[in-house]
């Protein structure tokens, strides 16, 4: 599906004939006479409730504010054909009229700014006019509201404070009145929550049909994709770190279901989107070694060679991993004492990422940190939270051990801790 075009009104039918959810309206009449009034601007989206809707009216002197739910039968009745249309919102009935022209419509991701909305999942935006939209302009001159309803200096300051929830005066203009802004949320699958680190990229997919979507970034030097295979949490690789230019796409085949500018591209990053970078790598480690060790945090002198140094360290990974996540500071002694890594530092950190994936299964998105303090090289493991994920230590072939971290202990895990991880819930949550 391309980002925009142009429809009919039998188009718009057509795309509404599957749909089941309500229909929310949010409109500007003119002033009602004997119950009944002029449409002048409305926005109705098809797809879940917002959870802070509710049906309000505000009556001016010069035009009317209102919200109401229909079906999307009963909407899809109204865009059947041109000419005049009738319909109730709250107590008021409603005319309007359509031209049998076509009209634009655009694909929006989710949390796109749109009109002065900004919907959490992706949806297409029919922009249908009205008959005689030219001739419809804003009441000018204060509007004071009936009874309950706030009061403003202008149309403007109404209108987004009704539409948008946003009552400051400062920066508030006239909207195009004169159409129908038609939202039909895809429910199918959308980004939810981007977090970007240093070596890995998170973002979490929800929807109705995630499983089996295909999940892409693409940068000016690096490009990785993966297809989902359940809601949650999906980790990418950022052996380089965030590349420039990059986009994230969620997509099914030819067609883009959700995206993230994720390097500002048109000026906005969304606000999901969360940056998790260490501001300050020598600070944050300084604060580590002074800390002590705990249940989140472990000192090594060095990395580890013999098999029974390896099940010491990334028994305590493994852990980590399987709870609330975890530090491992390698070049630290037991009591604090910095005595550094010896050898060429990146070849180091290179053996720790490869010991990373070779003991530990299902692959971990640990990310690994160089750092110099006190003159002395240091090696950082960061190890994420649990997802649900069960990990295992597999230094024996086809031996997986289980291990949980109580307090600053590690412990091979108890079958009622095994089932909790995996239900979700692990250690940290029970």
């Amino acid at each position: 599906m391309t980002d925009y075009g142009t429809a009919g009104l039998e188009d718009l039918t057509t795309a509404l004939r599957s749909r089941r959810s309500r229909a929310w309206i949010t409109a500007v009449t003119s002033p009602a006479t004997a119950g009944k009034a002029s449409l002048l601007y409305a926005q109705i989206t098809i797809g879940p409730r917002d959870k802070s809707w509710r049906d309000e009216t505000w009556v001016f002197g010069t035009c009317t504010f209102t919200r109401a739910s229909l079906s999307a039968a009963r909407v899809r009745s109204l865009f059947a054909g041109g000419g005049s249309k009738n319909v109730a919102l709250g107590s008021m009935a409603v005319t309007f009229e359509l031209p049998e022209t076509n009209f634009s419509w655009r694909r929006q991701a989710s949390l796109a700014e749109y009109g002065g909305l900004s919907l959490p999942i992706p949806s297409i935006n029919y922009s249908v006019p009205l008959v005689g939209r030219e001739t419809i302009q804003p009441p000018s001159g204060f509007l004071v509201g009936d009874g309950a309803a706030p009061s403003f200096p202008s149309f403007a300051s109404a209108f987004s404070a009704f539409f948008s929830g946003d009552y400051s005066l400062s920066g508030s203009r006239n909207t195009q009145l004169g159409e129908l802004s038609v939202h039909l949320e895809d429910l199918r699958a959308r980004i939810t929550r981007v977090r970007i680190r240093s070596a890995s990229l998170e973002v979490w997919v929800g929807g109705r049909a995630a499983r089996g979507v295909r999940l892409e970034l693409n940068g000016s030097a690096y490009r990785a994709s993966v297809v989902v295979t359940k809601s949650g949490r999906v980790v990418l690789p950022l052996p380089e770190g965030l590349p420039t230019d990059a986009w994230l796409w969620l997509k099914l085949g030819t067609e883009w279901l959700d995206f993230r500018s994720l390097g500002g591209w048109g000026g906005r990053l969304s606000p999901d989107v969360d940056l998790a970078l260490p501001k300050d790598p020598v600070s944050d480690l300084t604060e580590l070694v002074s800390r002590g060790e705990g249940a989140q945090l472990e000192y090594k002198q060095k990395l580890p060679d013999t098999a029974g140094e390896k099940r010491t360290v990334f028994k305590t990974v493994v852990a980590f991993a399987n709870g609330s996540g975890g530090t491992v500071v390698f070049g630290v002694g037991d009591g604090g004492e910095i005595v550094g890594i010896e050898g060429d530092l990146q070849r180091a950190r290179r053996r720790l990422t490869d010991l990373v994936r070779d003991v530990v299964t299902p692959p971990l998105s640990a990310r690994v940190d160089t750092v110099t303090l006190d003159g002395r090289h240091l090696l950082v493991l960061a190890v994420p939270e649990g997802s649900g994920v069960l990990h295992a230590l597999t230094i024996d072939a086809n031996k997986p051990e289980y291990y949980v971290r109580r307090d600053a202990t590690t412990f091979y895990a108890r079958p009622e801790e095994l089932a909790a991880i995996i239900a979700g819930r692990g250690p940290h949550h029970s």
